[in-house]
């Protein structure tokens, strides 16, 4: 599985918090509390795995609140595909709080300005949760 501080080191921006959580039984308000996010479940939204890869790709491509490049889109593309690869097992499902690819409608679960991310469920119970939250 890939490191939270190699995700930190290669966006050099905001938070990220990365967490695997086993024996929710299906509960992603148990996978958003332990994540730190606010438990509310209603507010992501399913995602085919290529729109979660486009997705996650852009968070890591630019900075939230104001589309500065953080690293090449080759680069953010390779992370996105080494992070989804990782976790993710047949039969997988993702969810996000918006489609950051597009820049659509996006609903807030951390404290900060803009926050977004990608939940795996892996099967199991066991989901995987890399969340970025930037400050305005």
């Amino acid at each position: 599985m890939i490191d939270a501080q190699e995700i930190m080191d290669a966006r050099h921006a905001g938070e990220v918090r990365c967490i695997l959580v086993s024996d929710a039984a299906g509960d992603l308000n148990a996978v958003l509390a332990q994540a730190g996010l606010q438990p509310d479940s209603s507010r992501l939204v399913e995602h085919h795995r290529a729109t979660a890869h486009a997705i996650l790709s852009a968070i890591l491509h630019k900075d939230m609140p104001y589309q500065m490049p953080l690293m090449s889109k080759a680069e953010a593309d390779g992370m996105a595909d080494m992070i989804l690869s990782s976790c993710e097992k047949p039969g997988s499902r993702y969810y996000s709080n918006g489609n950051w690819d597009t820049r659509e409608a996006w609903h807030p679960l951390g404290e900060s300005s803009f926050d977004a991310g990608i939940i795996v469920s892996c099967g199991e119970g066991r989901y995987f949760c890399v969340w970025f939250e930037d400050k305005d």
